[in-house]
């Protein structure tokens, strides 16, 4: 009877510390898998950056290095990473044996069992970030790899990111301090049972405690190491105690039964035994640590029952205060998991923030190198219009002259009109160069663009392939700027020339629409108010990023030599600019092209006066011509005498103030250039009118920015003319001057 008490006793207290045992070791596989979670973590944040990404790409294991230029074991608790280019490529290894000491390169067996893992080579098939315990070299590691990709997530990933924690005695200490048991790892024997490798298990180790057992199996299901946690036999402690504490009350008993030899007594004995017995038995049965021995009388027997049921509250007390614990335990993980979703999601905002300014830092860069470039043609192109109008202005001039010398119909004159046709084509040229420099602003009138989109369109069908179709809509009647006819026609025809050249044989689209834009926050280079915006789409190869940021640049053609003079999207640009609007482009190889283009709206439309072309105009008038070319003064001496006009000449602006000082009635009309050396014509002008305030002086200017887009009355001038320029031209503008001097004339400059 004793035996089998002590018996169910000890046995009883053996499985709850059995099944505490098991508990230990199931809370000490959730510890190893939340740090192999948090391994995975901090590879997958690592792996998911652009510039890794690109330098993986390239092999740059400079920037690599200093990529992971820092305490990586202290930071991230790693002990190895690795960066593995697609294909199996080990760009850059390193690993740390201790937290104090300095990064040193892999170990060449290290390197071969991390490339051994599944899919590490190529990291298009690795699905989010694969987890694994596994022997490297010897050594047991938790490892964590990923593949590394550019934030933009339809991009392939250029390589694989590799960490790894060493389970080592630190590891063990860690976890121990954790769990506040004793932790250590056991390498497991080849031939451990499948079931053992499935399930947690108890030992007991050699000092007769219970153990806890986790198996740590690697990515092929084999058993690699035992982690094994040692229980505090609290249970069996108390449970020596209790059986001593029985033993001595039955060896009590024994001898009172012995002495009283009373059946009755000895029979009841044993039944109170017996249910003592029976209760330790349902309590070891049921596992339930609540149960409690029935408790009566006043002996031995009751004094067993009650020391027996404050044991099972002591146990029962201890139960619940571990399973808080495990509750607190699991809440810390929550709470540190929760504030790394959001550090990762406040990293990736400060990430996309830092992006977007970088984007606009580069296109206000690339504003203003385009400003520099611009104003730097812009100053060259005004000097060379300024000379290579005066060699024209000689060139037509003399070729006007000639005509009226040759038989029409004659060889010579079909000769001389290739000349003026030549000259005439370099003066445009000029006036292209002066456009897109935004050098002079031309005429300007309210003018309906639809109308002038139409007139160009209509001009431009003709020379286009058959495959090629026009579309032109207008959403608004409302469409009226003031601007230059000529150059707004100007803008429609180099667009729709580039538009057709980009769709080539093969047949497309073409379209133009015009509606009203409202601008209400400050976009490109336009304030806030109402525009009138021009889209001219087309369907053909478009353009790649490269090209689309030197379009505007002038003498710029993706076209072959001889075939295009990269001037026509950088005469767009200059004129658009130059009536105070805004373009931008859109495009993508293979999608077509579309340019925008805003205009200031105007309220109402009005239509200018235009000058009409007539004959040279003859007359008798004493005139005082200045200009500092040799050419120019001659051609326009020996026109202007063929006329019937009176004239002297001077080359300077001091000569002929001189001239006219002398006899300030002798002129009825001054021609002076602008452009001369120590005395300008607007100076040589102020001069004259000092002395003779009703002398009517017409100013020549192959370009000056004094003069360029002015109004001739504002500068005291009777008319403005600009070279290369005719003589009928010149003679309506003298004739205008002479016959009413109170209202200026002007012509196109």
């Amino acid at each position: 009877m004793l035996v089998g008490t002590r018996f169910a006793a000890v046995r009883g207290f053996e499985q709850l510390e059995e099944q505490e045992a098991l508990r230990t070791a199931g809370r000490l596989k959730k510890l190893v898998h939340a740090s192999l979670g948090d391994l995975g973590r901090s590879a997958r944040d690592f792996a998911v950056w652009d510039e890794l990404a690109a330098a993986v790409a390239r092999g740059d294991t400079g920037l690599i290095e200093k990529y992971f230029a820092y305490d990586i074991s202290a930071n991230a608790r790693w002990s190895t990473f690795a960066v593995v280019k697609s294909g199996g490529q080990v760009l850059f290894a390193r690993s740390c044996e201790t937290e104090e000491q300095a990064l040193l390169p892999l170990r060449s067996a290290m390197t071969a069992a991390l490339l051994e893992l599944p899919d590490l080579r190529e990291p298009e098939k690795i699905a989010g970030t694969q987890q694994h315990t596994a022997l490297l070299d010897g050594e047991l590691h938790q490892i964590a790899y990923t593949a590394i990709r550019p934030m933009t997530k339809d991009q392939a990933p250029t390589g694989t990111l590799v960490v790894c924690r060493r389970m080592d005695e630190r590891f063990c200490e860690r976890v121990s301090m954790m769990l506040d048991a004793p932790v250590r790892l056991v390498f497991a024997a080849g031939s451990m049972a499948k079931a053992e490798r499935e399930n947690d298990f108890v030992v007991q180790d050699e000092n007769g405690e219970m153990a806890g057992c986790t198996v740590l199996s690697d990515w092929r299901d084999r058993p690699v190491a035992v982690l094994r946690i040692t229980h505090h036999a609290r249970f069996r402690e108390q449970s020596d105690r209790f059986i001593a504490l029985l033993m001595a009350v039955l060896v009590g008993g024994a001898v009172l039964l012995c002495v009283l030899i009373d059946r009755l007594l000895l029979s009841r004995l044993i039944g109170r035994l017996a249910r003592i017995g029976g209760g330790l038995q349902r309590i070891q049965q049921g596992g339930s640590l609540s149960d409690r021995l029935e408790v009566d009388g006043g002996d031995e027997i009751t004094t067993l029952s009650q020391e027996t049921n404050r044991l099972l509250a002591s146990v029962q007390a201890s139960h619940q205060a571990l399973e808080r614990a495990n509750a607190e335990m699991q809440q810390r993980v929550a709470e540190r998991t929760a504030a790394l979703a959001d550090a990762n999601a406040a990293l990736e905002a400060d990430i996309a923030e830092r992006i977007k300014a970088e984007q606009e830092r580069e296109q206000l860069r690339e504003q203003l190198i385009r400003a520099q470039k611009m104003e730097a043609v812009g100053t060259l192109a005004g000097g060379i219009a300024h000379d290579f109008n005066n060699i024209l202005t000689g060139i037509l001039g003399h070729a006007q002259l000639l005509s009226g010398a040759l038989k029409p119909g004659s060889a010579e004159e079909s000769n001389l009109k290739q000349v003026v046709t030549a000259a005439e084509r370099a003066a445009a040229l000029v006036k292209k160069i002066l456009a897109f420099s935004r050098q002079t602003p031309g005429e300007r009138r309210l003018v309906t663009v639809s109308q002038v989109a139409g007139e160009a369109l209509s001009l431009l069908r003709a020379g286009l392939p058959a495959g090629i179709e026009i579309r032109c809509q207008a959403d608004t009647d409302e469409d009226v700027v003031n601007a230059d006819p000529t150059q707004l026609h100007q803008v429609f025809m180099n667009l729709g020339t580039n538009a057709s050249h980009a769709i080539g044989a093969q047949g497309g689209v073409l379209e133009v629409r015009i509606e009203l834009s409202k601008i209400k926050n400050p976009y490109l280079e336009l304030v806030p108010g109402e525009y009138v915006l021009i889209t001219v789409r087309d369907s053909g190869c478009g353009m790649s990023a490269e090209v689309i940021s030197r379009i505007f640049d002038p003498f710029f053609s993706t076209k072959p030599v001889n075939e295009g003079t990269g001037l026509g999207l950088a005469v767009v640009h200059g004129i658009v600019l130059d009536h105070g609007g805004a373009i931008d482009v859109d495009s993508r190889v293979g999608g077509g092209t579309s340019f925008r283009i805003w205009l200031p709206a105007a309220r109402s439309k009005a239509d200018a006066p235009e000058l009409a072309p007539s004959a040279p105009l003859k007359g008798n008038e004493r005139i005082l011509l200045v200009d500092d070319e040799e050419i120019v003064r001659s051609v326009l001496e020996k026109g202007l005498q063929r006329l019937g006009y009176r004239v002297t000449a001077e080359s300077s602006g001091q000569a002929a103030l001189a001239r006219f000082h002398a006899a300030p009635d002798d002129f009825d009309l001054v021609i002076t250039d602008q452009t001369m050396p120590l005395m300008s014509g607007l100076q040589l002008t102020a001069a004259l009118h000092k002395v003779r305030a009703d002398l009517p002086v017409v100013l020549a200017t192959g370009y000056s920015p004094e003069v360029s887009g002015r109004d001739a009355a504002g500068l005291g001038l009777a008319g403005i003319v600009g070279k290369p320029m005719h003589f009928t031209e010149l003679t309506q503008i003298m004739r205008r001057a002479l016959n009413n001097k109170s209202r200026p004339a002007m012509a196109g400059q």
